[in-house]
């Protein structure tokens, strides 16, 4: 996951994403945002309410400080 500061023109809507495209980027709004733990997966910062993005336990340090619950990025 990479944060960029992006205009606008820029930002593709969810609905033109494609499945095989990785190239998309796509402002997001976090409005919810927590810590997990479990077995499989060890601690993640998990996001979402209707679209769901998880931060693996290697990124967590990278990425703590940037992500905050009203916060709208770029992806």
């Amino acid at each position: 996951m990479t944060l960029v500061q992006a205009s606008k023109s820029v930002v593709s809507y969810v609905r033109e994403l494609k499945p095989r495209k990785d190239t998309s980027r796509i402002e997001v709004k976090i409005i919810r945002l927590w810590r997990n733990y479990n077995k499989e997966s060890g601690n993640t910062i998990e996001m979402g309410k209707i679209i769901h993005a998880s931060v693996s336990e290697q990124l967590i340090k990278k990425y703590e400080d940037k992500l905050h619950e009203g916060d709208a990025i770029v992806l």
